[in-house]
């Protein structure tokens, strides 16, 4: 699977996990800050929640179980790539959805 996604400045996206896929996230332009933090089965929070500036033509991975959301704090171009079930027609099937935005704690 890979995404280009654009991200406006002051979004927030993400804000997901995923149990079975390791996804990767290049940074192509603009800045972003990331906040991640490892989850349970049940997708509660069971470390601190940290926080990283990405620059452009970083690479980041996302294991399963690492929660991951980002902000923009310009126009950002991002590059997504996923190993494991995300993709095709099972894009959505390992993406879990976070009740608490990341970034309201």
């Amino acid at each position: 699977m890979s995404k280009r996604a654009t991200k406006k400045e002051q979004e927030i996206r993400v804000n997901h996990y995923h149990k079975l896929s390791t996804q990767y996230t290049f940074l192509v332009s603009g800045t972003l800050k990331m906040r991640t933090a490892k989850v349970d089965t049940n997708g509660d929070f069971i470390e601190t929640i940290k926080e990283e500036l990405i620059k452009p033509h970083m690479l980041i991975t996302h294991r399963p179980y690492e929660a991951h959301a980002f902000e923009a704090s310009e126009n950002a171009t991002i590059l997504a790539f996923a190993c494991g079930l995300r993709g095709g027609k099972d894009y959505e099937k390992d993406v879990f959805r976070l009740i608490m935005n990341m970034f309201d704690k």
